[in-house]
């Protein structure tokens, strides 16, 4: 057994509960680790931006929710956290890369061993007719790639985002929306739609089950996909790629369903007043109390 996977045991209602809507928790948030000092994120064009209608985000990658400058994405957040991550993050994600893209976009990432990487994948849909054990293989595959050569990386995997709720919001914003990108599914008839998203709950069954697998993967928990998308979060432009309004959603809705990123105490004043909650030791383990936290200040 790889010594960077552990056994997991997922009940298979993972599938069902994210096609009908059954409550998962979606603030899936994951263990306090002390703010990345670099970072990385894998995808498509939900992650490198496409289609945004803003003349901001002329460089695609400017606006992403994941390493994205103009927008208040993961890496601005982090940086807030951290300074010694500004410079620090490379977008891999390409424009319609699907999910056997991840282990060639792992192999340009990896190698600068970065702390914090995020995956979303979800253009699958428009693409092929990859089924889940497929979308599993390719997942594995980028999965183990990266652990690999980066053992100490923290990975968060995104759900794949609600479809019908992307077209629904288009279609409220313009009852004669058309669809140049990903006609398969936007023009579909609703019984084709309907299996299609079967084939999302799949990909999204597939990306909760392996990635608890790995000891250092966070699943979001169903939060990008349980999102309902607004209008306004929608692109005007192909009325299916995040807007910076989306991409801006997407940042919130996957940072608040992350892993919990803490800071180390300077000094005692930082663990009263329930500020050893937010705060962690520099092995980014979590203080059970305050006094426990004033002693690891003092004892140097």
């Amino acid at each position: 057994m790889r010594t960077f996977r552990v056994v997991a045991v997922i009940g298979a209602i993972a599938g069902l509960a994210a096609l009908t809507g059954t409550a998962v928790p979606a603030g899936a948030s994951g263990p306090a680790l002390p703010p990345p000092s670099s970072m990385a994120a894998t995808g498509d064009s939900f992650t490198q931006t496409f289609n945004t209608g803003s003349p901001s985000c002329a460089s695609f990658a400017s606006c992403s929710w994941s390493t994205g400058t103009v927008v208040n994405s993961h890496y601005q957040r982090l940086r807030a956290l951290n300074p010694a991550l500004t410079g620090n993050a490379t977008n891999a994600a390409q424009l319609g890369a699907p999910i056997s893209a991840f282990v060639t976009q792992v192999g340009t990432i990896a190698p600068s061993h970065p702390d914090y990487v995020t995956v979303l994948f979800g253009g699958e849909i428009c693409l092929a007719s990859t089924t889940a054990s497929q979308f599993a293989s390719r997942f594995r595959a980028g999965m183990d790639a990266l652990f690999a050569a980066s053992p100490s990386s923290h990975v968060l995997v995104a759900s794949i985002w609600n479809y019908e709720s992307i077209r629904d919001a288009a279609l409220a914003n313009n009852p004669s929306a058309t669809w140049p990108i990903c006609g398969s599914y936007f023009t579909a008839s609703p019984a084709d739609r309907a299996l299609l998203m079967n084939r999302v709950a799949d990909y999204n069954a597939v990306l909760e089950t392996e990635c608890a697998t790995y000891a250092n993967c966070l699943f979001d928990g169903y939060a990008l996909f349980h999102h309902v998308w607004s209008p306004a979060e929608v692109s005007t432009v192909d009325n299916f790629h995040p807007s910076v309004a989306g991409e801006e959603m997407m940042s919130q809705v996957l940072y608040d369903a992350g892993y919990t990123w803490a800071i180390t105490p300077a000094n005692k004043d930082a663990c009263k007043d329930d500020g050893w909650k937010s705060v962690v030791t520099s092995q980014g383990q979590s203080f059970k109390n305050q006094g426990e936290c004033v002693r690891y200040v003092t004892s140097g």
